[in-house]
């Protein structure tokens, strides 16, 4: 395996958190063993190592998390992929607490929604953005009620957004629905937005 690299991050014991499951938190995530244990992982200790410090290990039979490999990959990934909004976008959400809102609501949320998507049209006239609340089998209603807080704070908060950002809609839609052209066209919304911000993404592997 010399000459290899090979993706690790460090994790360690820790109490059950929903707010860390599934991807919503981008500086931690928790995941279940097949025990009933919770480990929580740190971003901050992600690196690429050479594989060859494996070549004397061996997996744990016991414990792994085969079960979750896409949704740490998923986890992983939002250190290079994190949503950037226009100043103006960004700051008549906070004014308008609509950011507040959505980021309570996913912390609260569930291991069935899986990813927020946003669009953003920076054609119009006025910025619209429409967000996408994806679950699984088991999360439409958790998804649904995330959309009715975005929608609901926009309602109330519409003349804070005049003129300034129009949130046109917010959708749940299933993982399974989801098509390759949605998703290439929005990007995701991290509940921790800013918290790798003075962070500057690691170097990918060449290799």
């Amino acid at each position: 395996m010399t000459g290899h690299r090979l993706a690790v991050v460090t994790g360690r014991p820790g109490d059950d958190n929903q707010g860390l499951r599934g991807g919503k938190a981008i500086r931690f995530l928790q995941v279940p063993t097949p025990s009933g244990q919770s480990i929580d992982y740190d971003i901050d200790t992600f690196r690429f190592v050479d594989a060859s410090l494996l070549d004397n290990h061996s997996p744990s039979l016991a414990e792994h998390h085969r079960d979750h490999a896409v949704s740490i990959g998923r986890w992983i990934g939002q250190k290079y992929d994190r949503l950037a909004l226009p100043d103006q976008v960004s700051k008549a959400l906070n004014d308008s607490g609509i950011r507040e809102a959505l980021e309570k609501a996913l912390k609260h949320s569930p291991d069935g929604i899986l990813a927020v998507r946003v669009h953003l049209d920076e054609t119009a006239t006025i910025p619209v953005l429409t967000f996408l609340v994806i679950h699984d089998a088991t999360g439409l209603d958790a998804a649904t009620g995330v959309c009715s807080r975005i929608d609901t704070r926009a309602t109330h908060k519409a003349n804070v957004l005049d003129g300034r950002v129009t949130v046109a809609s917010s959708h749940p839609i299933s993982e399974d629905a989801l098509k390759y052209g949605q998703w290439r066209k929005t990007r995701p919304w991290r509940v921790e937005y800013l918290s790798l911000s003075e962070t500057p993404p690691a170097a990918t592997p060449t290799q």
